[in-house]
């Protein structure tokens, strides 16, 4: 090994790099050559003075509130390491046992609670004034005018200039039965199902006086009870139509 080769490989024997047949030819070298001792021994100088500076750098120093947190979480994972008694360890088993049991529990009350009977004979209502409403409304408009005082009695508030009373008549789905009154307000076909109900108590908890208001399927349904008999009215109307149209029903039905 010359002097050259020695300058090339300097950086890496002293960062300890070297394979050890290197290691032996650069120790050989050495002993040989005073000036690359000395070279050496400069390096190796400046490099501890960078190391000090830059361990004693301001920049480089840590916060001391973070240190005291950090040695306090240190003692604390210690502290629970060594305790038989861990926590953290038993928690997910804990879980599972509550799991195990509430699972049974919950299947019960499920199984023993009461149906929701409003939302199922909800969701029969817009089905029959898909189905039945809007998809034969054009069949229904030779009876306009035709239609008993009678058949119409129920919904005969409604009419007017702008309301057209289209049909009346019985239908069936699911196994519950309606009576199913089509009209036409201002364009727009409406449906009223009226169904009795001997659940109508359960079915519809609200008072007397309540109109119940939501959207299903891109639809206003706007319900209320009548003595035992539930009501729906719906239509694509905005809200506030469909609920004024059902408030009008409803006040003419309380008379």
């Amino acid at each position: 090994m010359n002097c050259r080769d020695f300058r090339e490989i300097a950086d890496s024997y002293l960062s300890d790099e070297l394979i050890v047949e290197t290691n032996h030819e650069v120790f050989q070298h050495l002993e040989n050559c005073p000036n690359c001792r000395q070279e050496l021994s400069t390096r190796r100088e400046i490099r501890e003075k960078l190391r000090v500076s830059l361990k004693t750098a301001p920049e480089f120093q840590m916060n001391p509130v973070f240190a005291k947190r950090v040695k306090a979480d240190l003692q604390d994972a210690a502290f629970q390491k060594k305790s038989w008694f861990n926590w953290k360890v038993l928690l997910p088993a804990f879980a599972s046992l509550l799991i195990v049991i509430g699972i049974p529990f919950f299947l019960f009350f499920q199984k023993n609670a009461p149906p929701n009977l409003f939302a199922e004979i909800s969701e029969k209502a817009v089905e029959r004034h898909e189905d039945c409403g809007l998809k034969h409304y054009k069949d229904w408009e030779k009876n306009i005018g035709k239609l008993s005082a009678e058949k119409i009695s129920f919904v005969k508030s409604l009419e007017s200039e702008g309301t057209q009373i289209l049909e009346v008549h019985n239908c069936k789905f699911e196994g519950k039965s309606f009576i199913h009154f089509v009209l036409r307000h201002n364009g727009k076909i409406i449906s009223v199902l009226k169904t009795a109900s001997e659940n109508a108590a359960v079915t519809n908890s609200n008072t007397e006086d309540s109109i119940i208001c939501k959207r299903e399927k891109g639809l206003q349904v706007s319900s209320f009870k009548i003595g035992e008999d539930l009501v729906f009215v719906i239509s694509d109307m905005s809200e506030a139509e469909n609920l004024s149209v059902a408030r009008q029903l409803f006040d003419a039905a309380k008379i």
